[in-house]
Parts: structure tokens; sequence; C-alpha cells
């Protein structure tokens, strides 16, 4: 063989291996007939035009929700969606775009580091192991584990961007300037997330400072950065200027971001840090064949925890701090120029370190002033893992190059044996990374097959208006993240596939008017309120409704996601029909109030949309407390009304009031007196009348529409009160009167529950159900089942009503509940509420007692008793003994109807200026602390996964919180609180340590937090309008976690948490004529419109005399403008309409009409195209260059 053709070979030999090691690896982690999707991702190749259009115009995303202006850098995504195209060119099948490019980037990102160590001047064996190190090592995995285009983008082109950065600086030539910035345009699509930029920005002056010979160089190469990406570094410089504190205060963002880096925190020790493992490690992911979340890293955790292989792990990194040391010590020694590459990749290796370490030691205390001196800094940099791993990964391999470099030069080998011992490193990294080659670079559950019926959908949106509105459900939680029975986990994809908005909640992140969108809907539908639900249709332009029953909710009930409520709401609905079903998915088209064009319409009546909710900001601002004497809302400026309206307004909008009961005796008569409390108003009382022939008995019963339950004992001779009840507002109300002293009594004997215990439901396979006699009482216990037992009493007694009370004794451990349900033959269902009024778990005998009351219609002379106990997740056990029924025989039975008396007391009145609308001591229902029967007196731990400490005091009435890599975490169960009124829950917490806590309250019956807040020291208020019409639907959970996340420990003290009722829709009436801008009624009408692009529309408009409010259809953003092209100039009373949109006011002063031509136009799109024009440019000021 000639010298030439070993040299070529020797050249061309490392390369080839390199490419042959990735194409493995590519082939071992690719699953055939799969997508490669979720997480957060990006899909483009679903409709290659529709996505490259976005990408030209992305400054205003019309598509996300209402339309928000961009947060992330899409249009730096332009060149990822021309890849996508240039493979359906290739006709390179849909579901392989996604691993094509992917794997491109992991082997474009190997080969760089090859060519980038050959231009540092490392022979080639030498940058043949940086290189591998590049690809086989934690930090990689991590990028790929879940992989997102910014990092993957980022992996594959930094090495590129040094290199050809190195040849532009030691020679300026044309060529080497256009090579350098056609590689600074190239890495583009990294900076889809913006803090990416600011990640090689600081790489890029921290290398230049340090590796440049001229300083004069580093400023040419960032003016080159910035001149190639000013189209998408423009717009988000608005966007930071404009918009940022959106995405801060964003609920998503306020819950998480600290949590988030914390994780990073957790991960980033020292020990950690050297072998580049980060937080991922940490994640937990349903797995859908386990049926619950496990650790997603479960193969990387088992692979590394062996010994042998994590010794290797070090190995491999002190070869990395060896060649920085020596690197060091060469450079402090002026062995080496202090301009030398190694020095700038020395200042990227600390930078990244320090980034990588956070708050952990050794500068852990400098990381932590940083922070709590700069917001910007810590939400910017609250993951630092995924922003700084591919700097580290990057200089690590240099220095492992390096370190490989030092050592075979110091043994003083025979040359030959060189390519053996970086044989032998070679096998080393391949044992060390090992799963990546079994198919684990790549996280197996986002290998998911889309069912056909998702591009069918796409397929039927192609036919339908671009400008119509889509809302996707179910929409059961504020985060934007879903799962699917099909496999898929992540942030979404419709959107890719779909040119019409979708209000998902992806998007709630960038624009506060999403998020209202989102609290405004799950009101309407978890309320279940047909008329509520459809004016949300109507205020934000829903042309069309999306139901995929696919969503699951993860290790969480069905109930939550309210699909058989939001088809009822649907069905029943004449102005919503059902167009289209593909699989699992539905689709309905929604007939709405008014005609929009294009977004854009002129309302013809006068409408106003924007109180949705009891709860909107301006009535949570004003809500105040008075002292410790009830609270007040108050108005922003005074309102006038009378008492009589005052009253009239209550009983139309609430569905309950308070009302307070009072009884007497006298002269061997009853006398009941209700008194109503409406805010700000006397109480009003209704009487029933005297009530004769009791005077022998001592103790009542009152029942109140069969939900509550008053005993009245002891009657005096004046009146006396006994109690406050919710009452109906605008339906009858049957009070029915008791005997308390029992017409007949059934005592069940336990040993005869043995023979009849089975299974109500088991949840695995491995299901067990025992039972058992101890001590007088009946043994349950029970294993991934619901042990039950049923009881049957034959009855004769059969009154129009009849009272029972159902009683017990129980004990059992700390997760257990005693549970029970009584029903009649004919009722088919629980008469009783299961979960209100459910006492708490109890290790010593606890007795308990319950009422229900039937009428004769739901009675055919047998009643049942079921008990039961759940123990679906664990083995669980309780105890039952003397179990007891009493009925009782009816006295009296009166059905009133308030309103028409109440109202018709008042007469004619002045009006009164009212400034606030006053709540009294009568409103407040208790201090759940002060319910010891509502807390538990143990610490309980919520975290499966960390389970270092958790603690709890009660000091003084106070309950105080401790956790160490934990989750504190205290459900008072508020079980017997009705939904049909509202609450206003005051919660006094104090952060002591750590993190503060967060709140979640609860619904019974959906089993979803109908409200979400971080606390802050001292008062925190949470507003939860009413949420259901029924008297019979009861109980809340108020659930709150004090977590601790690594060791550094939490500690929370809760002073109270107050609970007053809150009558949401008489306070929600008042600020319905309040708030917002009222639409003028017009008859001018949109001729035709035409919509360009997201940033631009044109409309004709015949206007008629006086003025007339034109809307249109996006959320409110001041870069919003309306041009009159008749004119040549810009309209102003630029507006918010229905709390969301846009709107101007447009005036006609001649007689007759007007005729207009207007443009709508978004004017910071303009930004990007200056960007354009920036970049153009450059390429011609480089074509021109003289060499």
């Amino acid at each position: 063989m000639s010298f030439p053709l070993k040299l070529k070979i020797k050249e061309v030999l490392p390369p080839a291996l390199l490419l042959g090691m990735c194409l493995v690896v590519s082939f071992a982690n690719y699953t055939p007939q799969t997508f490669l999707t979720g997480w957060d991702n990006l899909h483009p190749e679903f409709n290659i035009k529709l996505n490259l259009f976005r990408g030209i115009f992305s400054v205003w995303e019309e598509y996300q929700g209402l339309g928000l202006m961009a947060g992330n850098a899409h249009s730096a995504n332009i060149l990822h969606t021309l890849f996508a195209g240039f493979l359906s060119i290739l006709s390179v099948p849909v579901n392989m775009a996604r691993y094509f490019y992917h794997f491109s980037m992991f082997t474009v990102g190997v080969l760089g580091v090859y060519f980038l160590l050959k231009k540092i001047k490392f022979s080639n064996m030498y940058s043949f192991a940086g290189a591998l190190f590049y690809g086989l090592n934690l930090g990689a995995v991590q990028v790929f584990y879940a992989p997102y285009i910014s990092f993957s983008h980022f992996y594959g082109f930094l090495p590129y961007l040094f290199c050809f950065m190195l040849g532009y600086v030691h020679n300026n030539s044309r060529k080497n300037l256009l090579m350098f910035g056609l590689t600074a345009f190239l890495v583009a699509p990294s900076f889809y997330i913006p803090t990416i930029f600011v990640v090689f920005i600081l790489c890029t002056t921290i290398f230049g400072l340090m590796s440049f010979p001229k300083k004069v160089y580093l400023a040419k190469v960032l003016a080159i950065i910035f001149a190639v990406n000013s189209f998408w570094v423009f717009p988000f410089a608005y966007f930071i200027i404009s918009s940022l504190l959106v995405r801060y205060n964003s609920l998503s963002s306020v819950m998480s971001s600290e949590l988030l880096f914390l994780e990073n925190r957790k991960y980033g020790s020292l020990v950690n840090t050297l072998i580049l493992k980060g937080f991922w490690f940490g994640n937990v992911d349903l797995q859908l064949e386990q049926g619950k979340f496990d650790y997603m890293m479960r193969p990387w955790i088992t692979h590394i925890q062996q010994t042998p292989v994590l010794i290797i792990g070090y190995i491999l990194s002190a070869m990395v701090f060896l060649g920085f040391a020596v690197a060091i010590v060469r450079l402090i020694s002026k062995k080496y120029k202090v301009n030398t590459p190694l020095a700038g990749f020395a200042g990227i290796f600390l930078i990244s370190l320090f980034f990588l370490l956070n708050e952990n030691p050794p500068l852990g205390f400098l990381y932590r002033f940083i922070r709590q001196a700069s917001p910007l800094f810590a939400e910017v940099f609250r993951f630092p893992f995924t922003k700084w791993v591919v700097p580290a990964t990057l200089s690590f391999s240099v220095f492992f190059a390096f370190g490989v470099d030092f050592v075979m030069s110091h043994l003083r080998l025979r040359k030959g044996l060189t390519p053996i011992v970086v044989s032998v490193i070679s096998v080393l990294l391949v044992i060390w990374m090992f799963p990546v080659f079994r198919g684990n670079l790549i996280y197996p559950n986002l290998k998911a097959n889309i069912p056909s019926e998702y591009f069918e959908l796409f397929d039927f949106f192609k036919t339908i208006p671009k400008t119509e509105r889509i809302a996707n459900f179910p929409q059961y939680t504020f985060w934007g993240w879903n799962y699917y029975k099909w496999g898929y986990r992540g942030s979404g994809f419709l959107w890719y596939g779909i040119e019409q908005p979708i209000l998902d909640r992806a998007f709630d992140v960038w624009n506060v008017q999403n998020e209202n969108y989102y609290k405004d809907v799950s009101y309407a539908l978890y309320s279940k309120n047909e008329q509520i639900f459809y004016d949300v249709l109507n205020k934000y332009q829903i042309n069309w409704v999306l139901l995929d029953t696919n969503v699951i909710q993860p290790e969480g009930v069905l109930e939550s996601l309210y699909i058989s409520e939001l088809q009822a709401l649907l069905e029943s609905n004449p102005k919503v029909v059902l167009a289209k079903e593909f699989g699992g998915i539905k689709v309905y088209k929604v007939i709405l109030n008014y005609f929009p064009q294009n977004f854009l319409y002129f309302p013809g009546i006068t409408s106003d949309y924007n109180v949705i909710r009891g709860d909107v900001s301006e009535i949570n601002a004003g809500i105040v407390q008075n002292g410790g004497e009830g609270y007040s809302v108050n108005f922003s400026a005074p309102l006038k009304i009378s008492k009589k309206d005052i009253l009239t307004k209550y009983f139309e909008a609430e569905n309950t009031v308070l009302a307070e009961v009072f009884a007497k005796l006298e002269n061997a008569s009853l006398d009941i007196k209700i008194a109503y409390k409406i805010p700000s108003l006397p109480d009003q009382e209704v009487s029933l009348g005297k009530i004769a022939n009791i005077s022998a008995m001592d103790n009542l019963i009152l029942a109140v529409n069969s939900s509550q339950f008053i005993h009245l004992d002891n009657i005096a001779n004046i009146y006396k009160s006994y109690g406050r009840v919710l009452m109906p507002a605008r339906t009858d109300t049957v009070l029915n009167l008791y005997n308390g002293n029992a017409d007949y009594v059934k005592k069940f004997d336990p040993k005869y529950f043995i023979d009849i215990v089975y299974s109500c439901a088991d949840f695995k396979d491995n299901s067990q159900v025992l039972a058992s006699l101890e001590d007088g009482a009946i043994k349950l216990s029970g294993k991934y089942s619901a042990p039950c037992f049923l009881l049957k009493e034959t009855m004769v007694k059969s009154d129009e009503y009849n009272l029972v009370s159902v009683s017990y004794d129980y004990r059992s451990y700390a997760e257990e509940l005693p549970e029970y349900c009584f029903l009649t033959n004919s009722s088919g269902k629980c008469l009783n509420n299961k979960f209100g009024n459910r006492p708490r778990s109890s290790l010593s005998w606890n007795s308990y007692t319950d009422f229900v009351e039937y009428s004769k219609s739901r009675y055919t002379g047998e009643v049942f008793l079921a008990f039961a106990l759940d123990a679906y997740d664990a083995e669980k056990t309780i105890w039952y003994k003397d179990i007891q029924l009493n009925f009782y025989p009816l006295v009296f039975s009166e059905t009133i109807k308030p309103f028409e008396f109440l109202v018709s007391s008042y007469g004619e009145e002045e009006n009164l200026d009212i400034k606030s609308i006053k709540f009294g001591r009568d409103y407040f229902v208790y201090n759940i602390n002060a319910m010891s029967n509502l807390h538990s007196q143990y610490a309980r731990n919520c975290d499966r996964f960390n389970k270092l400490f958790v603690d709890k005091q009660i000091t003084e009435g106070a309950l105080i919180y401790y956790s160490k890599n934990a989750v504190n975490c205290e459900d008072f169960e508020l079980l017997n609180l009705p939904q049909a009124i509202g609450y206003v829950f005051v919660a006094n917490a104090t952060n002591l340590k750590g993190l503060p806590l967060s709140f979640c309250i609860s619904n019974s019956l959906s089993k979803r937090c109908d409200i979400v807040q971080k606390a802050k020291n001292g008062e925190n208020y949470l507003v939860l309008p009413a949420t259901s019409s029924d008297l019979r639907d009861l109980g809340f959970i108020f659930h709150l976690d004090s977590a601790s996340i690594g060791d550094a420990g939490t500690v929370n003290k809760l002073d109270n948490i107050l609970v007053y009722y809150y009558p949401s829709l008489f306070v929600k009436s008042f600020f319905e004529t309040r708030v917002g801008d009222k639409l003028e009624p017009a008859a001018s009408v949109i001729k035709n419109s035409a919509r360009y692009n997201p940033s631009l529309y044109k409309i004709a408009v015949k206007l008629s005399s006086g003025k007339s409010t034109l809307v249109f259809g996006q959320s409110f953003d001041k870069g919003w403008v309306l041009l009159d092209w008749d004119r040549k100039g810009l309209l102003k009373g630029h507006k918010i309409v229905n709390g969301w949109a846009n709107g101007w006011d447009l005036i006609c002063g001649e007689e007759g009409s007007c005729v207009k031509t207007l443009y709508v136009f978004y004017w910071p799109q303009v930004l990007e195209f200056v960007g354009f024009a920036v970049l153009f440019a450059y390429v011609a000021a480089a074509l021109i260059k003289r060499e």
C-alpha cells in the first residue's frame, strides 16, 4: 500500500467509524410504524406549507388560542420546516421525519466535534476520542431522551459555530465570512427557545475574550451573529419590552418555576455534575402498561446503579478533569499562547459548571445571590441543566481529548499502541452508554402510532374557513399537558395539522386572555350551566367544539374529564350540532349569536360577555375582611340601587339563600321562623305559623329539602336560634318536621355479615377481600379491591316522607375512611351523600350518625344499607360495629316560596348609594384550624418517590408543616359544604423556610381542583364561585402541599383558614353592568373582508350614522392598529371589548351612511421583515467584500 493511500485511510477512517456508530445508534432507537411524538414536540411535517407560512408571519401567533404575540422565536424554526419539506420531497414517510431530524442532529454534532478538534490541531485519534465522548455521555442522552428541536439543533451545530468562528478570526476572507455567517444562520432553530441564544452569546463572549488575538474580532463575530438572527431577535426584543411579565405571572409559571429550579438544584451536586447527570433522572412519567407513574429514565437508573458501570463513568470523567487541569496549568505557566482555543473552551467549561452546579457548592452562594437579586435571571434559567448541558458536553469533549492526549504522551508507549488505547477507551464509552445501543437514547414512550383519525381530522378542517376558532376538550387542568390512551403525552400537536386557532392550555403561559378563557369555560362546564357555557362560546367567538375521548386522566378518575357532562351540554343546545366523528373524536358546529367575518363584526345588539364567573380580578381585588366581622366586596365607584332591587337581584341571581332557623314554644304550639340573610339588608323573615299538638315532644328534627337536618330541642317560650341552613332561592322549599324519638329501631348483628362480604370492584388481578369477626366487630380488609357487604330490611312503614338515621361505630388507620350507602329498591342510587358528612379516619373507636330522608315515591317496601372499604391502591383495613337504623314519624310538612312574599313587602323607595356589599358574621362558616375533625393530627407525605422526612406540629391553633425531600400534605375535608353557593377562603400563611404552601380546592364531585394558588405571606384570598344549582351537591377538599425538593428543608406555618359563604352570582350581577366596555348597537355592516396573513386584514364597511363599534376577535394588544385607507391615517379609540378582544369606535357624521376601506394591521410584524432585510444586507455585504 502506498504512503498517500495509507494517509487517506488514516484521514477517512475516524469520521467513518463515528458515522457508523451514529448509524448504529439511530437504527437501535428507531421503532418502525411509529411517530417520534410527545413532550414539547414540533411537527411542521404535518402541514409544511402552513407551518412555513406561519414562520414567515410569526410575530402574531393567530392559531394559539385567542391569538398572542409570539413569546418564542417561531421564525427561527423556518429552517426546520424547510428541512421537513425537503424530506417530503424525498418521499420520506411523515412518521419518519422527526426521527430523521433528531438522528441527523446527533450525527452532525458528533462529526462536528471531530472536525472542531482537528481544527484545534488534535491528531485524528484524539479527535476521534473526543467526538466519541460527545456522542456517548449522559449529557447527550439527556438532550435526546425527550428530544426538542432547540436542544437537538444546538447539540448538532454548536461545534461548527466554533469551528467556523475560529476560521473567520484567523483568516477573515470572504469565504470564511460567508461560512461563519451561514453557520450562524443555520443554527437559528436552536434559538426557537431564545434562552439558548443567551447561552450561546455568553459562551461566544467568553470564548472570544479568552481566545481571540484581537478583541475587535469578538465585536465583529457578535455583530455577524446578531445580523443573521435579527429576523427573530427584533420581534423577540419587542416581546421582552411589552409582554415579558405575562409569561412570569401566568399560573403555570407561578406554580412551577421554583419547583423546576429546585429539581435542577437537587441534581446539581458535584458528584452528579462530574458525569453530567441532571434532573431528568428524577423526572417521573405515566407508564401506561403499568397504569402508574415511574421514573422515565428507569433503564438508565438501573444501568448506572451497577458499581462497575459507575466506576467507568467516573474514570471517563476523571479524564475530562485531568485534561482541563493540565490545560489550565499550561496556560498559567504560559506554555500555551494565551489566545489558544483551549483557553476559550476552559472559560466555557467553567461557566457551564457554574450553571450546572447552580446553588450547590462551591459557588452556590454566588448563584443564589444573583437569583435573588434578579427575578429575570431566575426565570430565564429556571432550567439551567437543559440550557447549559450542550456547552458543558462540548467543553467536556474537548478536554477529554486533551486528557487522552496528555496521558498517551506521558505513558511513552510505542506509537503503534495508540489505536489500541483509543480502542479500549472506546469500549469503556460503549459500556458506559450501553443502553443507547438498546434503544434508550430516546424515551421509548415517545414512540407512538398516531391513529389515522387525527389525520382525517386535519383533512376535515382544511375544508373549513381558516378564521373559525376551535375549543378543544377535555380541559380538566390548567397544565398544558395531556395524556392519550394510545400513548401520547405532551403539550399537544393538533395545531401543526390544523390551521384554525385552537384554544389549548399550552398557550396560556403567553397570554392572560387565554388563561381567562380557561377559567370561564371551566366554570361553565363544571357548574354544568348550559346558558353560561353557550355565553362563553359567544364571548370568545368559538365556532367549533372538538371533544377527544382519547384523552385520559393519569392515575385519576374519569369524573374529572367531564366528557359525558360536556356532551350533555352540547347536545341539549339547539345551536350546537354534531358535525363529524372520527373514531374517538367528535366535532361540533356552534351557531353563534352573531356572524364574524375573519374575526371582524359589528354587534347588532348591546352585549357584554365580560363577567362570566363571580371571581373576576376586579371582584377579587375588592374583597376585604372587616376585622373578623365578615367581609365586604367594595366597588370602585358608588352604585345607586334600592333595597327592593337588592332583594330582587339576589333572588334572581342566586341558587340558594342563607337563612337562620328560629323556634319557640308558646301555648302548646310551636312557632318556626326562617330569617333570610340578604347582604346589606336587615333579616327577611318568613314564619311557618303555629304548629299545634307538639307540646309533649322535647326532641324534634327539621328536614330542609331532604338535604339539611336541624335538631330542635329544649325549645323555650322565646325565639331561639337553631342554626343556619341554605334554602333554595327561586324554587319551593319543603320543610318536614319529625318526632326526634324513633318509632322503629333495627340493630344488625355483625356475625351475620361474614357470609355476605364480597368485592364491589377489583382493580388488579391479584386483588384480595378478607372479612372476620374481632371483638364484636366486623373487620374488612382488602387489597386492590373494594370489600363491601349489603344489609337489607323489609318494612311496612311508608309515610309521604320518611326520615331514617344511620349510626355505627368504626375505627381505621390513617388512610381508610368509613363509607356507606343507603338506598331503597326503587331508588337505584345512594340517597345519602356518600362523600358529604363523611367522618375522618380514627385509630380509636368513634361513633357516627347520618340522616337520610326519602319520599314515598322512592320506596316499595325494602331498604338497603351497604358498607365498603376503598382499597384500590394498597392493602387497607377498617372495623365496623353497632350498626343501627332509626326511623322517625312525620309530624308536620310545609312548602314555602319566600321570594314573592319578601319582595311584595317592599314598596317604592329611593335609590341608595352603595359603595360596597357587606357580608356580616352570619356568612362566616368556620375556622378550619379550629375544627379538629377536619384535619389530621399526623403528617402525611404525598410524594411516592421521595420520602425523607415530614412532620406536623399544632401550636396555639396554628399548624406547622416540616418537610425535607418530601411533600408534607394535608386534606381538609369540607364535605358538608353545599356547592350551590360560593365561598371565600382566607388562608393566613407564613413561609418560614424553603417553598411556600400551595393550595388546591378540589371538588368532591368532579375530583378536580377548581382553584389552584401559591401562598404568599399573610392573608391569601381564594374565591370559589358556586359550582352547582343543586343543594344536594356537597363537598370540597381544601388540599395543601408543603414541598421540599432535595436536602433543603421547608417549613410553613398556617395560622388559620377562615371560610365564608360567598353568593358569587349575586355579586357578579352588580359587576355585569359595571365591568368592561359596552358595545354600541349599530346598523353598520361589513360588506366584505379579506385576511392576507395573521397580521393583516382588509375590510370594507358601511357605517350607519352615529357611533359604531368594530370588534376584532383577537386578544387585545396595543400593537394592533386600524388604518383608514381613504384618509391615509390611523384611527384612534382602540379599546378592549368583552374583556379580551380589540375594538374601535367608528363615527359617521353624515346623513345616511358612510363607506370605508379599513386595514387591521399588527405593526410589530414589520420588525421581522426588517430583520430579514438586515440578513440580506449582510449576505450582500459579504459577497461584495474584497479579499
